[in-house]
């Protein structure tokens, strides 16, 4: 299982010094191959680092079409997601590392929250990723893909409790550079501070192209089956917070974070409060079966919600 910790708002991040590099008509792109030749490297590329058998470019980025290209070779040279990343015009590379700043939070002992895993129930997992995974593939061009945020919606939707005064809100959320949407399901809180909790609804077959079968249980339907367990939960329990919680599923992970940075941009621009964020990713599956491993990042996050997480998977 991996679990990810990053704060929502460090995805705009840009340190100086700034890497002055070509910029193409849309932006640039960052990738990976492990066939580094000229054939597989886009225009104008240059290398950043060799890491064993493969190389990671960054290049000017003139279609998306191109990005779909390099997101396919990427995923193929590393089976890994943060394999490519892509950034729109006006952003640019950070030749730094950072982190979110300090966060000192009381005692973690939570009373409640030992009943409450109780009520995780693996079978509803179970049909949620059943029905994601029904769809032949959730890329964000497929034919079927570009209509996964909608199947998310319609998956929370029958999760809801409309017996309350007081439940989440859905909405799908039309992208820039990509056909598919993302979801957001939020919960008002006492304060409009939030925390966010996300997944990414979209997947990728790194050696068929745009209509090959993908149905990502693992990568990311897992993510996705967690986030609707824990709104299901919240609405059967008719849970209510200090603060507004957000359920995000996110558009085009694959092919750089496209929905997740477009989302991002719109919050800082609106000035939203974000007190930190959670995602999950890849969370089905330990090698081996029986060792329920769990990897959490600790790369552009706050280290302290990082230490919080595992105190908390240690005491729960």
């Amino acid at each position: 299982m991996r679990i990810l910790l990053l704060p929502f708002l460090l995805l705009l991040t840009a340190a100086s010094p700034e890497r002055v590099s070509p910029v193409g008509k849309i932006g640039q792109v960052r990738y990976t191959l492990s066939d580094t030749s000229a054939a597989n490297q886009s225009p104008d590329s240059e290398l950043l680092s060799l890491s064993g058998s493969t190389a990671e470019f960054l290049a000017p980025l003139n279609s998306l079409s191109e990005l779909d290209r390099l997101a396919f070779l990427s995923h193929s040279a590393t089976n890994l997601c943060g394999s490519i990343d892509y950034y729109p015009l006006g952003y640019t590379l950070s030749e730094t590392q950072t982190h979110a700043p300090s966060y000192l939070s009381a005692e973690l002992y939570f009373p409640a929250l030992s009943s409450l895993i109780t009520a995780v129930d693996l079978d509803q997992m179970n049909q949620t990723l059943a029905t994601l995974t029904a769809l032949p593939s959730r890329f964000h061009r497929h034919s079927s893909g570009q209509n996964a945020g909608a199947a998310v919606k319609q998956i929370w939707t029958s999760k809801l409790n409309t017996a309350l005064p007081s439940t989440f809100s859905l909405s799908e959320i039309t992208h820039v550079s990509t056909p598919q949407k993302s979801v957001v399901a939020s919960l008002p809180g006492d304060s409009e501070e939030t925390v966010v909790l996300g997944a990414h609804l979209d997947t990728i077959n790194a050696k068929g192209g745009i209509e090959a079968i993908s149905p990502g249980a693992d990568d990311d339907g897992s993510g996705l089956a967690i986030l609707t367990e824990i709104l299901r939960i919240i609405e059967v329990n008719g849970l209510r917070f200090h603060r507004r919680v957000e359920l995000h599923a996110y558009a085009a992970e694959e092919i750089g974070l496209v929905g997740s940075r477009e989302l991002a941009v719109q919050y800082k621009r609106a000035g939203k409060s974000i007190a930190g964020m959670l995602q999950f990713d890849m969370a089905y599956y330990s090698q081996p079966a029986d060792l329920g491993r769990l990897f959490f990042l600790d790369n552009y996050t706050s280290l302290d919600l990082t230490r919080n997480a595992v105190r908390l998977t240690k005491r729960y």
